[in-house]
């Protein structure tokens, strides 16, 4: 996770959201997001992030599971569904339009 950034968004009172982004943003190219599985970090991609062919073509972002790697919230209760909540807010808050 040493690569790992956090970012603060305001979804169930506030969460510090890890995510990784191995390349500055490129708006001329696309973005894919990517979620790690369950009980992983964004490490999980760490291959895909040391490919110059599939970073000099697309941004990578990954971002954290809420409960996974660097992300925190004071929340007790959450759902998928507020992790897809967070990382649309990820996204807004790093600039990305479009994924």
């Amino acid at each position: 996770m040493a690569n790992t950034k956090t970012i603060h968004v305001p979804h169930l009172g506030g969460i510090e959201a890890g995510y990784q982004m191995p390349h500055p943003y490129d708006a001329s190219k696309p973005t894919l997001v990517l979620v790690n599985s369950f009980t992983t970090s964004s490490e999980l991609y760490r291959g895909q992030y040391n490919n110059k062919q599939l970073t000099a073509t697309m941004n990578l972002l990954a971002i954290e599971l809420l409960g996974h790697g660097k992300t925190r919230t004071k929340s007790e209760n959450f759902t998928y569904w507020d992790t897809a909540i967070m990382n649309l807010q990820v996204m807004e808050a790093l600039g990305v339009k479009k994924a």
